[in-house]
């Protein structure tokens, strides 16, 4: 795997949040990309949206159906294809729905931007800019 991020092209604003939890919410995102892809890469950007800040993390791993995706982030919840996912990922289903708790209580959103089976996934969070 290659992890990569892709300096932006425009000056990013400050973004009002507290240090240690951006990098917590930034860290799960890298570390299910890399949980969740067996071959290829991991790109990390960020980016200035209105009156915002974007971090994306995507992936070229398995992707998740359209199905499964509703099963993201909550409590416990994993949405891989596999009923078994727990055991071959090692994971509790708890890093996205708490990366979510954490953005939201700093007036930020986390989402799935895209996610094609046999593809990858792009996941994005996104914090206010300071005024």
């Amino acid at each position: 795997l290659t992890l990569s991020f892709i300096e932006p092209t425009e000056a990013i604003p400050l973004a009002m949040v507290d240090h240690d939890r951006i990098k917590q919410a930034i860290s799960n995102f890298i570390d299910n990309a890399i949980k969740y892809t067996e071959k290829g890469s991991i790109v990390v950007t960020i980016e200035k949206v209105e009156k915002a800040v974007a971090v994306s993390v995507t992936d070229t791993g398995k992707g998740i159906s359209p199905q499964n995706q509703s099963l993201l982030f909550r409590k416990f919840q994993q949405a891989g294809e596999e009923m078994l996912a727990r055991d071959v990922s090692k994971s509790t289903g708890l890093g996205l729905y708490i990366t979510k708790l954490v953005i939201e209580a700093m007036g930020g959103k986390v989402e799935l931007a895209k996610s094609v089976l046999g593809e990858g996934s792009t996941f994005r969070l996104t914090v206010p800019t300071v005024l």
